[in-house]
């Protein structure tokens, strides 16, 4: 109701007095202004109470919104196994307004746009607030940029970035260390790029994790993402199926969803990034949904 009146001019409390001399004389009243009047003489407990209702609405859209945001960002950097970097793009003040969404994108998409083009550039991309308020941005990205060394590695413990200088004082070799480049043609600000390692399935949830660690919505998006790639078909299986015998020869391709009892496999099919994922809550035996990547 207060959405309505909000929005809709017929739904304006002010004609209430309107509705009161029609009622007195006998008169016919609109249902717009019936529901007028009630709203205005609402009971401050009711009000209240309409409110909740709103906000507690609105908190369940967002974080809807925010489950498909991730489980699509999840999906895509499965699917896409030739990305290679996770690459956190910044921006100077003196190059754009770092707290203006819109020129922020623009700088970032006409860079985007134009190594998709030049060099097939596939990407993935979630925007991330600074405690200041600023933007800046994390993604995955395949081999179609240009890094150079940055002279720092990611220290095995905080996993920050750090110089060699400190990495000798605490006795740790730079060759058990994962080098940490910058883009070489990114003239907007600061830029890291670290080449991917561990299980794919880790790399999607950490990139995913971003759609909740920033509060709500940013410029009216979860993610970007462009270049050709690779979109997840879901296929959903009436009966039990039995990959045991497919599960054996690719026994690399199966991984633990992380946080829950699912037992998840991606096997090879036709084509070399063809892949089923078998989601089962027990065994690998008796799936019952999948995700086959084209």
């Amino acid at each position: 109701m207060q959405r309505l009146v909000a929005e809709r001019p017929c739904f304006n409390p002010d004609r209430a007095e309107q509705w009161r001399r029609k009622a007195s004389n006998g008169g016919e009243n609109r249902p717009a202004d019936i529901a007028a009047y009630q709203l205005e003489n609402m009971s401050a407990g009711m009000a209240d109470a309409l409110e909740a209702a709103d906000a507690a609405a609105a908190a369940a859209n967002t974080l809807r919104a925010q489950r498909r945001a991730k489980a699509r960002i999840f999906d895509l950097a499965l699917c896409n196994y030739d990305f290679k970097y996770f690459v956190t793009w910044t921006l100077s003040a003196d190059k754009c307004d770092r707290y203006d969404y819109k020129a922020i994108v623009r700088n970032l998409g006409q860079w985007l746009d134009n190594r998709v083009r030049r060099s097939g550039l596939k990407y993935l991309i979630v925007p991330e607030l600074h405690k200041d308020g600023a933007v800046h941005f994390h993604g995955l990205t395949n081999d179609a940029i240009s890094v150079m060394p940055s002279d720092t590695w990611v220290h095995p413990d905080t996993g920050r970035p750090v110089k060699l200088s400190t990495l000798r004082r605490q006795h740790i070799a730079p060759a058990d260390c994962q080098p940490v480049y910058n883009l070489a043609d990114w003239q907007n600000g600061y830029t890291t790029a670290i080449e991917l390692y561990g299980e794919r399935a880790h790399s999607a949830a950490y990139i995913a994790k971003y759609v909740t660690k920033t509060a709500g919505c940013i410029g009216g998006r979860y993610y970007l993402h462009g270049g050709k790639l690779r979109e997840p078909l879901y296929a959903y299986a009436d009966e039990v199926l039995d990959f045991d015998g497919l599960a054996a020869t690719h026994p690399e391709q199966m991984f633990d969803i992380p946080g829950n009892r699912f037992y998840c496999e991606r096997i090879p099919l036709t084509k070399p990034f063809d892949t089923f994922l078998n989601v089962n809550s027990e065994s690998p035996t008796g799936a019952r949904e999948g995700a086959k990547a084209p």
